[in-house]
């Protein structure tokens, strides 16, 4: 018996089959009472460059090729001054993300996002939120996404050799008629590419994201996801936008969750009932959620 392989398949072939959420108390009684996880802007993300560090990076990587010596009497290169241009711009920071792990169970996520390690890891099955595993585009057609879930890359030499080498090719293959509308798109894909690029300090993450990019496409190309209007919370003193993203795949639009991990020094680990009744009480059902303790030896 032979099976066929649809595109839809090969688009989850790499992602992994659970994603973890690291959250407080808090946060999981909200995403499983409120039935929701909040998208928030890249700006109040731990990472004070985030969308910005590959932006910084291809400015360095491309700058010796963007200027010119005084006493080069050469016609300027219109591609490379044009990139130039827009690469010293500020990249707008207008997208919304939430953040998950490939991995459950590791130390720096509990220390950073859940208690110091008294909060959970909430383990969900990627492929019901209803969201294709694409990166949305800057520039969506009428049929493109403009929500995707993406791996995040950490900056590396070999990430900035294929950086370097893709410029070329869109220098090269430029049309002499529309070089600076080549310019443009090259550095609309270096935006765009920025969304799902972060410092390696942050590489023990295991990240993916969910990230939306507001275009005004009908819902219906955002994928089977819901998401609520505009919303406001406070943290650390600052006014921080959100949205409220919904699935609609599953049984009672409950999230799709698949297991809870307990942080290490999470209070619950000598009993989950509070957690199960929490889970019952929404319209889980128990028998498809596996909990389990962190094996971290933190305290």
């Amino acid at each position: 018996m032979t099976t066929t392989t649809t595109a839809s398949d090969d688009e989850w072939k790499d992602v992994p089959p659970i994603l973890y959420h690291y959250c407080n108390a808090e946060g999981l009684r909200g995403i499983i009472e409120n039935k929701c996880l909040w998208m928030s802007s890249v700006s109040s993300m731990n990472d004070y460059m985030e969308h910005n560090w590959l932006i910084e990076a291809a400015r360095a990587k491309l700058m010796p090729r963007l200027r010119h010596p005084v006493l080069d009497s050469s016609p300027p290169d219109v591609f490379y001054t044009r990139l130039r241009q827009r690469l010293c711009e500020q990249p707008p920071a207008t997208h919304y993300v939430v953040g998950f792990s490939s991995d459950g169970d590791v130390l720096s996520q509990w220390r950073a996002y859940a208690s110091d390690g008294a909060g959970f890891a909430v383990g969900f099955n990627p492929r019901l939120f209803g969201i294709r595993p694409v990166m949305p585009s800057l520039r969506p057609s009428p049929d493109d996404p403009d929500i995707g879930l993406s791996r995040i890359f950490y900056q590396d030499g070999k990430l900035l050799e294929t950086l370097d080498f893709w410029v070329t090719h869109c220098h090269d293959k430029a049309c002499s008629s529309f070089v600076s509308d080549a310019a443009d798109r090259c550095y609309d894909n270096i935006l765009q590419f920025a969304l799902t690029t972060k410092n390696p300090a942050f590489k023990e993450e295991q990240e993916w994201r969910i990230i939306w990019l507001p275009s005004g496409n009908p819902a219906a190309n955002s994928g089977d996801a819901e998401l609520s209007s505009m919303k406001f919370r406070v943290r650390q003193g600052r006014v921080i936008p959100y949205y409220e993203l919904r699935c609609r795949l599953t049984p009672h639009d409950v999230m799709p969750i698949r297991e809870i991990v307990l942080g290490p020094k999470n209070p619950h680990r000598d009993g989950i009932n509070a957690i199960e009744q929490l889970l019952a009480a929404n319209g889980h059902n128990l028998a498809n959620i596996k909990v389990w303790a962190s094996k971290a030896t933190y305290r």
